[in-house]
């Protein structure tokens, strides 16, 4: 058997699953992620090590930082080109992310990112002529928990969460992510905002990401909880007393997005639910909030 087949013959044989509990953690600063089911597999040897010996050839290592596979930091990086090698791997995925015939990987890695850029990146790789290639890394593109979403003409696209904490908001983020050959295209579906400020407080969350086959395509309906608690005085004033609920009222809510070509957006009839729940967000629409890195916070 082949290179090419050992690899997606491995991937094959342990997934998709998801990790909770394995090698990506279920809690990323402070925020529970499960909602989307992750098809991400763990990193094992034989399929890891001959995309790093592409890249860097005689120099793979367990880094001692990450406490996992990756190249050496000290291996020399390719000029201006727009990958640069991890230097830790926590994950992979192979798909069709170029076209229904291309053989593509992700790895979902790190080289030393700090909070801003959620600590972490991606690096896409295809197969050509019988090579696997490198394409780009970019940091802040978190692949940590993804599933694969079939959009038009065969390709795959992704849907992926991630959590954030700054200042006091805790953000549960669910975006979708089109590998492209040249740019990552990344679109932030929604984010959640968790906060206890003077005079305001909320808890939103995620709770899941399920994909729906219908007569239009896929549609993507998230599950998520909403509380939000104001209080009408000064916010010195405010006791526990103080607060009363605003619209729309404490629960459980769903929000559907359908599948254009290789965007999801607002259904319809989800549209002033959003706008309610989310209102920051919602000053993007209809076009969305797209970025070529991690999608920023609300706030």
């Amino acid at each position: 058997m082949n290179a090419r087949r050992v690899l997606f013959a491995l991937l094959a044989l342990f997934g998709p699953m998801p990790l909770a509990g394995q090698l990506i953690e279920d809690v990323e600063e402070g925020v529970r992620l499960g909602a989307v089911p992750s098809e991400i597999q763990p990193p094992i040897s034989d399929a890891v090590r001959p995309l790093l010996e592409a890249m860097c050839p005689g120099r793979v290592i367990r880094n001692s930082y990450f406490q996992q596979s990756g190249c050496d930091e000290m291996v020399p990086e390719p000029g201006d080109s727009t990958w640069r090698p991890p230097l830790g791997v926590n994950g992979i995925l192979a798909g069709h992310f170029l076209s229904s015939t291309t053989e593509d990987v992700i790895l979902s890695g790190n080289r030393f990112e700090d909070h801003a850029d959620r600590w972490g990146g991606t690096l896409l790789m295809t197969r050509q002529d019988g090579a696997w290639k490198p394409l780009w890394y970019r940091a802040g593109i978190i692949t940590r928990h993804c599933m694969t979403v079939p959009a038009s003409q065969g390709r795959q696209i992704l849907v992926c969460e991630s959590g954030y904490q700054v200042a006091g908001h805790k953000q549960h983020a669910l975006y979708s992510l089109d590998l492209q050959a040249g740019d990552p295209v990344q679109e932030l579906l929604l984010a959640t905002d968790t906060f206890d400020a003077p005079g305001e407080k909320q808890t939103q969350t995620v709770n899941a990401a399920e994909l729906i086959a219908t007569a239009n395509g896929p549609l993507l309906r998230v599950g998520m909880f909403h509380a939000r608690s104001e209080c009408r005085k000064e916010w010195h004033e405010c006791g526990e007393n103080d607060f009363i609920a605003a619209d729309p009222p404490p629960g459980e809510y769903a929000i559907n997005f359908e599948l254009q070509g290789t965007r999801f957006v607002i259904s319809p009839a989800s549209v002033e639910l959003f706008t309610q729940l989310f209102p920051e967000l919602a000053e993007y629409l209809p076009e969305g909030l797209v970025t070529h890195g991690e999608p920023p916070a609300p706030h």
